[in-house]
């Protein structure tokens, strides 16, 4: 993967929080188990299952990011083992483009091996549900966590809004020419963009977070995934909260309901709305949303959601409800 993928910096993540709780990381890396040798691929596999034994507990990150095919060979692989499976969705591929739509009934397949599945929200539940699901065991996320010993100030008010994502995806960066201007973090690239569009470049996320000192974090849907961002929970809401940012977010996207709970800023239905709440806030009332930011990244930042999401998937995959 890209040093800069999200999926791995979130399913890194996960892991070195499950190894906090004394889980063991089974590592894998890329090949292309499509045209390698099945020879070959079954000697890999079996180093990569060398440290299981008969009753683990053994949890999947979904999806491998390495195709259907691989993601199945690690299931035929952990059922030759007395184990408990859990999967742990982090994105469902066939969800994410519509062209690729077709392969959801492998996926279906998969996960309904599964003892336990995590699942980020209940709306991703019902729909798959839907689709043939079957697992009764379930256990749902919710909203990502964001380990950082970086501890945020409270934010300047400042009429500004940041955003991560390539304009490629969320077309209305190349619309932008609202009087609040957008700052863009990503990497710099042909595509066109709005004239109050500020491009800052790529940043690591530590030295993202350090740098998101002040206006707000922009939480939207791209367009052509409009449908699966109700669904799945996004990165984007716990990097701004650990960075000390009040959020703007899209009503019925995953995590609205988050944000509005716990006053963490404001949901809108348009960017022309968002703008025109910017201009209308004043200094304490965007404190407000700044010092309710904070004592939330406090808990974002230690990890504890996603390891209680571990150990009740554990617990569920061991027969203790």
């Amino acid at each position: 993967m890209s040093y800069a993928s999200t999926a791995q910096l979130s399913q890194g993540m996960i892991a070195e929080l499950g190894m906090k709780l004394g889980f063991n990381e089974v590592a894998y890396y890329y090949f292309n188990v499509v045209e390698e040798d099945p020879k070959l691929t079954r000697t890999r596999m079996d180093g990569i299952f060398s440290g299981v034994q008969d009753g683990d507990v053994f949890i999947l990150q979904s999806p491998t990011w390495m195709g259907p095919e691989y993601d199945q060979k690690m299931l035929f692989e952990m059922g030759l083992y007395d184990i408990r499976k859990v999967i742990f969705i982090n994105d469902v591929f066939p969800l994410m483009f519509a062209s690729n739509r077709y392969i959801l009934p492998e996926y279906i397949d998969m996960y309904n091996q599964a003892d336990v599945l995590i699942v980020p929200t209940e709306k991703m539940l019902k729909y798959l549900r839907g689709e043939g699901l079957t697992v009764e065991n379930v256990v749902i996320q919710e909203y990502w966590d964001h380990p950082t010993a970086y501890q945020a100030p409270l934010p300047k008010f400042t009429r500004k809004i940041s955003f991560t994502g390539n304009p490629e995806r969320f077309g209305f960066v190349a619309e932008w020419n609202h009087d609040i201007p957008l700052y863009l973090y990503t990497r710099r690239d042909d595509h066109k963009i709005g004239p109050s569009v500020i491009y800052k470049g790529f940043r690591k996320d530590e030295n993202l977070i350090r740098e998101l000192s002040d206006g707000f974090g922009l939480c939207w849907s791209a367009t052509q995934e409009a449908e699966y961002a109700t669904m799945n929970c996004s990165f984007k809401l716990p990097t701004f909260i650990v960075a000390g940012l009040p959020i703007i977010i899209k009503r019925g996207i995953s995590g609205f309901d988050f944000v509005e709970k716990n006053n963490l800023g404001i949901v809108v239905d348009t960017l022309e709305e968002a703008c025109e709440r910017v201009n209308a806030m004043d200094e304490e009332e965007y404190l407000e949303y700044g010092r309710n930011v904070c004592n939330m990244a406090s808990y974002l930042r230690s990890g504890f959601h996603t390891q209680e999401i571990l150990l009740k998937a554990v617990r569920l995959a061991a027969g203790i409800k």
